[in-house]
């Protein structure tokens, strides 16, 4: 008997074992698998952002033999970079990694009735918009999960019940909303000739307001970083390289991280060497954009908050917060390798397991 429940003993830790195993494995799986599916989604919508551009004669500037020589135009507006930092989109919260936000034919009209202009147009014809221009962005922030809930459950103040997690999270702003169109009490656009912070209320003032039009796209993504290229763009101090997919492509084809299609219209100095992509960009869709995501598993922030405790757990994350925001914001294949090893020993010492993902997007208007 002694024998047998030694035997049974053993029997039941591996197995114990291997069900634990099991279970974090799964974990892990259905979190990297719901990660790859927000991404591969992300991909597809971002190479739907348009601008629209058209080409106009610039009637101040004389061209050769007193043509007037032609320059892009658009109203619409691409902008992607650094969230946090006053040198890329200066968000507010807390926000991590980079953000994303444009304008795509994504169909989504709104509510007519919300829409003073078009009081009489009839709902059925007003839903059957279905190439409606919509704007559209992604950023990471961590809170808890009630401030990502309906509002009849955000009532719920039992701190028992919160969850503080980084969540992806996806703006969806349909056409009768759309702050770029915003007139002033001169009825001229409020944007057209704006810098930033001003330039960017179009997308901030939604994200701020108390019914915002975003929703959580997936859990525990930590970070999205976007690196525009060119594989054309041969700079040596940008990493200049011809192959797209290549390890060592070019990333950034602007300074500090910060790709906007309006920034030759608002930069006091811009830059007019072969290294600046300032006025390349005007009106401009960047050729690609390689789009990198750190995720982590929900397994394993629990097992975090229980060997740590949920103070401690929060103090990691707004640390692993900082370094990330501190990083990211220069231009050449070897700082942003640096960065991400950077940000990957804070997850080794703290025993947080994660996950990086990279994909390489072809913008539609190339």
């Amino acid at each position: 008997m002694t024998v047998l429940s030694i035997i049974m003993i053993t029997i039941g830790a591996t197995m114990a074992t291997m069900q634990n195993t099991w279970s974090r494995t799964r974990s892990k799986a259905d979190t990297y698998r719901s990660t790859r599916m927000a991404l591969e989604n992300m991909g597809r919508r971002i190479s739907q952002a348009t601008l629209g551009t058209r080409m106009v004669q610039d009637e101040e500037s004389i061209g050769t033999a007193g043509i007037p020589p032609y320059r892009p135009e658009s109203d619409l507006h691409f902008v992607l970079g650094p969230a946090k930092t006053n040198k890329g989109l200066n968000m507010e919260g807390d926000v991590c990694g980079h953000g994303i936000f444009f304008q795509a034919p994504f169909g989504e009209p709104g509510d007519f009735k919300n829409n003073t202009s078009a009081t009489s147009t009839p709902q059925n014809s007003f839903n059957q918009l279905s190439n409606t221009l919509c704007a559209w962005g992604y950023f990471v922030e961590y809170g808890e999960d009630r401030t990502a809930m309906p509002r009849f459950i955000q009532q719920d103040n039992n701190s028992e019940h919160r969850r503080y997690r980084f969540r992806l999270m996806e703006l969806r702003q349909p056409a009768v909303d759309l702050e770029l169109f915003k007139v002033d009490g001169n009825q001229k656009p409020k944007y057209a000739n704006q810098s930033p912070p001003k330039l960017y209320e179009w997308f901030l003032n939604p994200i701020k307001s108390s019914e915002r039009p975003v929703s959580v796209v997936a859990e525990n993504v930590v970070a999205v970083l976007f690196s525009p290229f060119d594989p054309q763009h041969n700079s040596t101090a940008l990493g200049g390289n011809n192959s797209v997919l290549d390890t060592d492509a070019p990333f950034e084809i602007t300074k500090n991280g910060l790709y906007d299609t309006r920034r030759a219209l608002w930069n006091a100095t811009p830059g007019l060497n072969n290294d600046d992509y300032t006025w390349e960009s005007l009106h401009h869709l960047p050729p690609g954009i390689r789009m990198t995501v750190i995720a982590t598993s929900e397994d394993s922030w629990q097992r975090l908050i229980a060997r740590r405790g949920e103070g401690e757990a929060g103090s990691i994350a707004r640390s692993l917060m900082g370094t990330i925001n501190g990083r990211f914001q220069d231009g050449t294949p070897n700082s942003f390798k640096r960065d991400l090893k950077g940000v990957e020993e804070v997850f080794f010492k703290n025993g947080i397991d994660f996950r990086v993902f990279t994909i390489d997007l072809r913008m539609s208007e190339q």
